[in-house]
């Protein structure tokens, strides 16, 4: 799926998370000699996002990487996209997961440019294989108040959050693109060797789990 890049927007990079069933930090597992965070944020630059910063650790963390850390640790992804939409300099941020396994700018061009061009909405949510993407969707800024009202009421996950908001899901063929890694199987060959969040938002429809 081809679309004309439209920027004006920026990219949060997900990086808060446990790392539970993988063991040790997803993020600084290296596939090809490459931090996973780092292929992420490449790829990321590589769109036409005009920032990418990384969300859910302290700053100066990383030379030349911009961070923040998570306003709500230990809370889940809606916490992580609060914290992204209330520190965010754009109108649109794009979430991303730190650790794709073939992060892509096109998917980020895509559900950015689509929400970017259809103001009636609040969010674009990839779906691909019938799964709702949630951490690889499109939000406008404006949602933080809202989503942030669903936080206080309980809710952790980003499906609940966005019960109420003007919501596309845009079919997605490309499966590589939001491939994960949540345990060292889901790892190449090559970076599994070495290895000794939770994918809550990632759903099948009608499932929230």
């Amino acid at each position: 799926m081809n679309v004309e890049p439209v920027g004006g927007f920026s990219v949060a990079v997900l990086a808060g998370g446990s790392s539970r069933r993988m063991g040790r930090d997803k993020a600084l597992i290296e596939i090809d000699g490459e931090t996973m965070v780092a292929r992420v944020l490449a790829e990321a630059h590589k769109s036409a996002a005009t920032v990418a910063v990384v969300v859910g650790r302290e700053p100066g963390l990383w030379d030349g990487i911009v961070s923040v850390p998570d306003r709500f640790p230990g809370e889940g992804p809606l916490g992580g996209l609060l914290t992204a939409l209330e520190t965010s300099s754009t109108d649109v941020v794009v979430l991303m997961p730190c650790d794709l396994i073939h992060p892509a700018a096109a998917s980020v061009d895509l559900v950015a440019t689509t929400l970017i061009e259809n103001p009636s909405l609040d969010v674009v949510v990839p779906v691909v294989n019938n799964r709702r993407q949630y951490v690889q969707a499109a939000f406008r800024r404006s949602t933080a108040v809202q989503l942030g009202e669903q936080f206080a009421g309980g809710r952790r996950s980003i499906h609940d959050g966005i019960a109420e908001l003007a919501v596309l899901e845009l079919p997605v063929e490309e499966p590589d693109w939001f491939a994960d890694a949540d345990e060292p199987s889901d790892l190449p060959v090559s970076s599994a060797s070495l290895t000794k969040t939770d994918s809550r938002d990632n759903v099948p429809f009608g499932d929230d789990t």
